[in-house]
């Protein structure tokens, strides 16, 4: 099992949790501390509230709002007393009080999974519309993806491009803009080293800005901003992840990342105080995004 998929089940684990036991707790209170009926309107409300609390905390409100729209029926079917038996109602009547709330806890379940799919999808579509990364890549950076545990490139060209995105973000950048990313081999990238650099040695990633001065210029045809150059050597990236102690996914994106605040105009080894602000930068990005190592 991945990373990101240990990830992902945590993340729906936690949300399912909190998600159920803060409905039962309203729940609870309203039926028997305030011996009242739910009924439509209440639960709107629920589901309003609770969505802009979680709006307002940067928790997927999308989730809370359907989770909680189900609660109209599903409250009906928190068991309750009818001649000395247990039974639930609503959407599964007559079912005892071990699984009425079995299947409280499975539609929770699935309403977190849909959720979080949709979510997943609305910010692919997104950062491929905001930047459009032009990839370059061969059969031995290919190689190097499936020797460290990458099913797909579509997955991890997808993660860094949401790093890029990202960082766009931090800027403050409106604009969409393109990329060019090329991986390529240590030889490769010690070649370049050595003719743009004048370092006769291997690196793990290259820059090579377009802009002057947070100034960059237009292309005609996609009327997009034009960052620069994104050189990374996947065989180091790889050496380096295995010297971390973290993934090959990770370092690439890290290194995408570094890069891009070069392309926007930000350069380590001019200050301590303009590394300090880079590596903060970038950090960000990266926690945001929960790539972490």
């Amino acid at each position: 099992m991945t990373s990101r998929t240990k990830s992902a089940i945590k993340k729906i684990a936690i949300k399912t949790a909190i998600a159920f036991i803060i409905q039962a707790v309203i729940y609870i209170f309203y039926r028997f501390v305030f011996n009242k009926e739910v009924d439509g309107v209440t639960i709107l409300f629920f589901a309003l509230t609770v969505s802009v609390i979680t709006l307002v905390f940067k928790v997927n409100p999308l989730y809370w709002f359907i989770s909680t729209i189900f609660l109209y029926k599903l409250f009906d079917s928190i068991p309750v007393v009818e001649g000395g038996l247990f039974v639930g109602g609503g959407l599964f009547p007559g079912l005892d009080i071990f699984f009425a709330f079995l299947a409280f806890a499975v539609t929770e379940l699935l309403t977190s999974i849909i959720t979080l799919l949709i979510k997943t999808f609305v910010l692919h579509i997104h950062c491929r519309n905001k930047i459009k990364l032009i990839i370059s890549d061969d059969e031995s950076a290919k190689k190097i993806y499936d020797e460290n545990g990458v099913v797909h490139s579509f997955f991890l060209y997808n993660k860094i491009r949401k790093c890029c995105a990202a960082s766009l973000k931090e800027e403050k950048i409106k604009e969409k803009a393109e990329v060019s990313l090329t991986i390529v081999s240590n030889e490769e990238i010690k070649e370049l080293n050595r003719e743009h650099r004048e370092k006769d040695s291997v690196t793990d990633v290259l820059s090579f800005p377009l802009g002057e001065n947070g100034e960059f210029d237009v292309d005609p045809e996609t009327n997009r901003i034009m960052l620069g150059d994104i050189v990374i050597s996947a065989e180091r990236a790889a050496e380096q992840a295995k010297e971390y102690g973290h993934s090959f996914e990770r370092e690439m994106c890290f290194l995408a990342t570094h890069s891009m605040f070069h392309l926007l105009g930000y350069d380590h080894e001019v200050s301590e105080e303009e590394e300090k602000i880079m590596f903060d930068k970038q950090k960000k990005v990266l926690d945001k995004l929960g790539i972490n190592r």
